[in-house]
């Protein structure tokens, strides 16, 4: 190994972990007729709520296992993206998926 890739910690020489960029990760992972790429937990809120429209931002978390508010700015991020929309009122409404 080239000396570069190896750490020095407290007279002991580790090899370093290889940095996986959030990109590459994603790379071809799709939702929809758009082709458009969606982080992880984007993904699993939308089969989450194509399995049942009437869940919640409380039973999303726990179901995903992700923070509310994680929840709630993901969702933001599909609404925006046309993803999703809810239908009729927060406490009574439903989700809808549009692509």
């Amino acid at each position: 190994m080239p000396l570069r890739s190896l750490n020095s910690t407290r007279g002991r020489i580790t090899p370093k972990q290889p940095f996986i960029s959030r990109k590459r990760e994603m790379a071809g992972k799709k939702w929809g007729r758009s082709g458009e790429k969606l982080g992880k937990s984007e993904r699993r809120i939308l089969e989450a709520v194509s399995s049942n429209p009437e869940i919640t931002i409380a039973e999303l978390s726990e179901r995903i296992g992700i923070g509310t508010t994680a929840i709630e700015n993901n969702i933001k991020k599909l609404k925006k993206k046309g993803f999703l929309e809810r239908v009729g009122s927060r406490k009574e409404g439903q989700w809808k998926l549009n692509k």
